[in-house]
C-alpha cells in the first residue's frame, strides 16, 4: 500500500518576499480532477518535485479506476497551464514486457529540466519472480520509459547482481541517474555490499564506489556506502559527477567522481574544520548537495571545539581540491545580529551553481527562533526569512512550526515552503510557497 500525504490540492504559489505585489498562484492538480487519460480521478498527492522550466512532477492516487487497485497509482508531470502528463502508472508494463508496475512507495521522482522524471518501482508479473521485481527508470511527456537498472542485473564488475535499490535515484539533464544499488552473490544472498552506480538506459551501469574498494587516499575501504539515519541521497550534477556520503574502516567521509578510478575526498571524520576549530566527528557529516562545479555543501558536527556544545556543528563548502570553506557556525552571530545560529539541524543545505548554499538554522537570543540563511564562506550570510516576521500582503507571519522544501537557484534566489500564523483564514490559507 503506498503511504500518501492527503492533500486535496496541489498549487504553485509564489509570494515574493521583497515585495507586496500580487501573488501568482497556478493549480497544477486538484482533487477530483480527471486523470489525463480519464481513467479515474485524482484523490491524494504526494509532495511535488520542481524544475527550472516550472514543471512540477508528483505522486497521486486515484478512485474510480478501472483497475482498483491495480492501477489506482501514479506518477504525473504538470505545470498548470498546459494539462496534465501521465509519466508512469500501476498496472503499467515494463519497458521490456517483463511485468507491470505494481508500487512506487519507493520515494518521490527526480525531475530534470528536460522534464523527464526518474524513479525505483516494484514489479509483479515478473520473469525471475523476486530476482527481478525492483527497477530503476525514466519518462518523458511524450509517454517513452526507459529502463535504467534492474535487479537481477549483473553488476557493473560483473561480481555479483543487482537485488535492491535505494528509494532516492538523483537524476541530470543529460539523463543520467545515480542510484545505490543493493548486491546479491552468486547464491543470492545480501552479502555483496552497496555501490553507487550512474546508468542512462542506453548503456549499462558505471561503477562509482563499492563496499571493499580503497579510499582514494588508500587509507582504508569503503565499508557501507550511507551512515546510520541517512537515506542513501546520492546528488549527481550535470557532468554525470556524483557526490556521495560513505563510511569507511575508520571513520566516514563525503567523496565524488565520476567512476572508481576517479575518485575525491572532500571531507573525512578526524579532519580540522577550516578554521582549527575542532575535527569533524564520525557519523557526523550529512548528505552532501552537490553543484556543476564539483562543490559540495554539506552539515557537520565536530568534535574537540573549544565551546563545547555552542560551537559544534557547522555548514562547509568544498570541492576536495582547494581546502573547505566554513559557511556557518553555531555560535556565530546571525546576520542582523538578532541571535545566534544554535543548530542547523533541519535537513541538509541547498547548493548553487555560484557556490552559495542556503540552509535552515535555530537560533538563540533572538525575537525569532528559526530561519534561511544564503552564504558562500566569503562574503557575509544573508538573511532570507525568520520566524516572527511578516508574511508579504502583511497576512499572518511565518510560525515557528517550520520551513521546508528549500530551493537556491544560481542567481541567488530562494524557493521554500512555509507555515504561517494569525492569517485572516486560519487554516484555509496559513501554508505556502515564498521566493525570495
Amino acid at each position: 500500500m503506498t503511504r500518501i500525504l492527503k492533500l486535496s490540492l496541489f498549487f504553485s504559489a509564489l509570494y515574493p518576499l521583497a515585495s507586496v505585489h500580487a501573488q501568482t498562484t497556478t493549480v497544477v492538480v486538484q482533487k477530483s480532477q480527471a486523470a489525463p487519460d480519464g481513467n479515474g480521478t485524482f484523490s491524494q498527492f504526494r509532495s511535488p518535485t520542481l524544475n527550472d522550466a516550472g514543471q512540477a512532477a508528483f505522486l497521486a492516487s486515484l478512485t474510480g479506476t478501472s483497475g482498483g487497485s491495480s492501477d489506482d497509482f501514479g506518477i504525473f508531470l504538470g505545470d498548470g497551464a498546459g494539462g496534465l502528463t501521465q509519466i508512469a502508472r500501476t498496472g503499467q508494463a515494463a519497458p521490456d514486457s517483463n511485468g507491470t508496475f505494481s508500487d512506487f512507495d519507493f520515494g518521490d521522482p527526480a525531475l530534470n529540466n528536460a522534464g523527464q522524471a526518474a524513479f525505483a518501482v516494484r514489479l509483479t508479473g515478473v520473469s525471475g519472480g523476486s530476482s527481478d521485481e525492483f527497477g530503476i527508470f525514466f519518462g518523458d511527456e511524450a509517454g517513452g520509459l526507459t529502463q535504467i537498472a534492474r535487479t537481477g542485473q549483473a553488476a557493473p564488475d560483473g561480481n555479483g547482481t543487482l537485488s535492491r535499490f535505494s528509494n532516492f535515484p538523483a537524476f541530470n539533464d543529460a539523463g543520467q541517474a545515480v542510484f545505490v544499488g543493493f548486491l546479491a552473490d552468486s547464491d543470492g544472498e545480501l552479502t555483496g555490499g552497496f555501490g553507487y552506480f550512474r546508468g542512462d538506459g542506453v548503456t549499462g551501469p558505471t561503477r562509482i564506489a563499492r563496499t571493499g574498494q580503497a579510499a582514494p587516499d588508500g587509507n582504508g575501504t569503503f565499508s557501507g556506502l550511507s551512515i546510520a539515519g541517512r537515506k542513501f541521497r546520492p546528488a549527481l550534477n550535470s557532468t554525470g559527477e556524483a557526490a556521495f556520503l560513505a563510511r569507511l574502516t575508520g571513520g566516514s567521509g563525503i567523496f565524488r567522481g565520476d567512476s572508481l578510478n576517479n575518485l575525491t575526498q572532500i571531507a573525512r571524520t578526524g579532519q580540522a574544520a577550516p578554521d582549527g576549530n575542532g575535527t569533524f566527528s564520525d557519523s557526523g557529516l550529512g548528505d552532501p548537495a552537490f553543484n556543476n562545479a564539483g562543490q559540495a555543501a554539506f552539515l557537520a558536527r565536530l568534535t574537540g571545539v573549544s565551546g563545547g556544545s555552542n560551537d559544534e556543528f557547522g555548514i562547509f563548502l568544498g570541492d576536495g581540491a582547494s581546502g573547505l570553506t566554513q559557511i556557518a557556525r553555531t555560535g556565530q552571530a546571525a546576520p542582523n545580529g538578532n541571535g545566534t545560529f544554535s543548530g542547523f539541524g533541519f535537513g541538509d543545505p541547498a547548493l548553487n551553481n555560484a557556490g552559495q548554499a542556503a540552509f535552515l538554522a535555530r537560533l538563540t537570543g533572538t525575537s525569532g527562533g528559526i530561519g534561511i540563511f544564503r552564504g558562500d564562506g566569503a562574503t557575509d550570510l544573508t538573511q532570507i526569512a525568520l520566524t516572527g516576521q511578516a508574511a508579504p500582503g502583511g497576512n499572518g507571519t511565518f510560525s515557528n512550526s517550520g520551513f521546508g522544501d528549500l530551493a537556491l537557484n544560481d542567481a541567488g534566489q530562494a524557493a521554500f515552503v512555509a507555515r504561517l500564523t494569525g492569517t485572516s483564514g486560519r487554516f484555509s490559507d496559513n501554508e505556502g510557497i515564498f521566493f525570495h
